[in-house]
């Protein structure tokens, strides 16, 4: 009957809205005994509903249809701000990861962004926002607190890309994340802390520091790599040294 004044009346968001609630309580009622034709109707409700401008139950009926992306465009695109929350679950659950990290960054939400870029190991993507919103801190008059909070939460991020790659054997990928890291000390002991010697010896080559990089060599029984670092810390003499102590070790070895 609604339908029915509605259409006299010329009112037609009004006679779509009572269609919807027609189709709608008809779905509640099939929903276990016939759930095909039940998500037939709640997919006419979606349609009407996204066609009069009633996008939030739009994003809904589609999200009880289990056609999150779809729903999850609708409530970035069409709702706004205050939904940008579940556009992100929208898009997490249909496994749209960088899209659901997109749109936390576009909230300035830098823990949940970086959060859904470690579920989704979306890891290049999250070193890029890390680096933007670093920029923007820098730029900021209250750098002091800002830089605190990213760089905390930016080395949890990090930490966990460079253990995933860790886990992968894929040091290549690994190094790029660690020398990432905020601090030399966080990036000595990750490698530390997880055997990773050779690398560890690069870094602090890179890094200028000769005598720890000497050190590691050493540890590794890497006699000429010990006088080549020696060598560039200036310490001529020792190099020399451990360059004759190579070719005695190996002259003896020899005439065995």
């Amino acid at each position: 009957m609604a339908i029915m004044c509605f259409e006299k009346a010329g009112e037609k968001n009004w006679e779509k809205r009572a269609k919807a609630a027609r189709f709608r309580a008809a779905a509640e009622r099939i929903r276990d005994s016939n759930a095909t034709e039940a998500c037939s109707y709640l997919r006419e409700v979606a349609e009407i509903f996204d066609s009069i401008g009633r996008f939030e139950s739009a994003a809904e009926c589609f999200y009880d249809l289990r056609e999150y992306e779809r729903a999850g465009h609708i409530y970035l695109e069409k709702c706004g701000n205050p939904e940008l929350v579940k556009a992100v679950e929208c898009f997490t659950l249909s496994g749209c990861y960088e899209h659901a990290a997109r749109v936390y960054a576009k909230g300035n939400y830098l823990s949940e962004c970086l959060s859904i870029c470690t579920k989704g190991k979306c890891f290049d993507l999250g070193l890029k926002y890390v680096e933007y919103w670093k920029h923007d801190a820098a730029q900021c008059s209250t750098l002091g607190k800002r830089a605190e909070e990213i760089d905390k939460i930016e080395g949890e991020f990090l930490e966990n890309c460079a253990f995933n790659y860790f886990e992968l054997n894929d040091r290549g990928s690994m190094m790029k994340f660690v020398k990432a890291f905020p601090s030399i000390d966080m990036k000595c002991n990750f490698l530390k802390s997880r055997g990773c010697l050779d690398e560890l010896l690069l870094l602090e080559e890179e890094l200028g520091n000769f005598t720890e990089a000497a050190e590691i060599a050493r540890m590794e029984g890497d006699i000429l790599r010990e006088a080549d670092i020696t060598r560039k810390a200036g310490d001529f003499d020792k190099a020399s040294s451990l360059v004759l102590l190579y070719v005695l070790s190996n002259s003896m070895d020899l005439g065995k």
